[in-house]
C-alpha cells in the first residue's frame, strides 16, 4: 500500500484562492497538471510502499506523536522546484505557523524513523498546486512574473488540529487519496 503522512487543506476560502491561481498558470503554454482542490496537502513524510502487516505498526507510532498542539498555518508565497529555469513543481510556501508544521514533521519522522521510514531530504514546507512537464520558453518568463507577483501573497490561514495517514492509488487520471487514519493533535493543558 502506497502511503504518506500529511496535513490537508480544508478551508474553502484558501482552496478558492488556489483554484484562481491554478487557472492563471493553466493559461501558460506547456504541459501542466493541476492538483485537485480536495488533494491539496503538505506532505510530512512519504513512506512509499508499506506492506500490509506493517501498516498497524505505522499507525501505532503515529498515535504516539506528542508535544504538538493544534496551530494556525498561513499559506504564503509561491515557489518552484527545482528552480525557475527548470520548473517541475509549482508550490505554495508556509508563512506564520510554519514552525508548528516543521515540528509536526519532525515528530512524525522521529516516530516512523524507528520503523525504518526516513527521508534523506530536510523538510521544506510546500503545498504542491501544479506539476509541470514542460513549458515553452515564453511561458517560463510568464511563470517568473507570476512567482514575483505572488511571492508574498497570503492565501489564508488553515487551522491544523490533526494530520492523516493517507493511501495513494495512482491512476491515469491522477492520484486517488484515501485517509487510512486521522490523528488529532494533543491539547496541551
Amino acid at each position: 500500500m502506497r502511503l504518506f503522512v500529511a496535513v490537508f487543506i480544508t478551508e474553502k476560502e484558501i482552496k478558492e484562492r488556489i483554484i484562481s491561481l491554478q487557472k492563471e498558470i493553466n493559461d501558460l503554454s506547456g504541459k501542466l497538471k493541476q492538483v485537485e482542490p480536495d488533494n491539496l496537502h503538505y506532505t510530512l513524510l512519504f513512506l512509499n510502499e508499506v506492506p500490509k502487516p506493517k501498516v498497524d505498526a505505522v499507525i501505532a507510532e503515529l498515535r504516539d506523536v506528542e508535544q504538538v498542539s493544534p496551530f494556525d498555518l498561513e499559506l504564503r508565497g509561491v515557489r518552484v522546484f527545482p528552480n525557475p529555469k527548470r520548473p517541475r513543481i509549482f508550490w505554495i510556501s508556509a508563512g506564520n505557523g510554519s514552525e508548528g508544521l516543521t515540528n509536526l514533521a519532525r515528530q512524525v519522522r522521529l516516530r516512523l524513523g524507528k520503523l525504518g521510514y526516513k527521508d534523506s531530504k530536510s523538510f521544506i514546507p510546500h503545498l504542491t498546486i501544479s506539476r509541470i512537464k514542460w513549458l515553452e520558453p515564453e511561458a517560463k518568463t510568464a511563470l517568473g512574473k507570476i512567482i514575483q507577483s505572488y511571492e508574498n501573497t497570503s492565501f489564508g490561514i488553515q487551522h491544523v488540529d490533526h494530520f492523516s495517514l493517507v493511501k495513494s492509488t495512482l491512476t491515469p487520471q491522477g492520484p486517488i487519496y484515501e485517509a487510512v487514519e486521522e490523528f488529532p493533535l494533543s491539547q496541551k493543558t
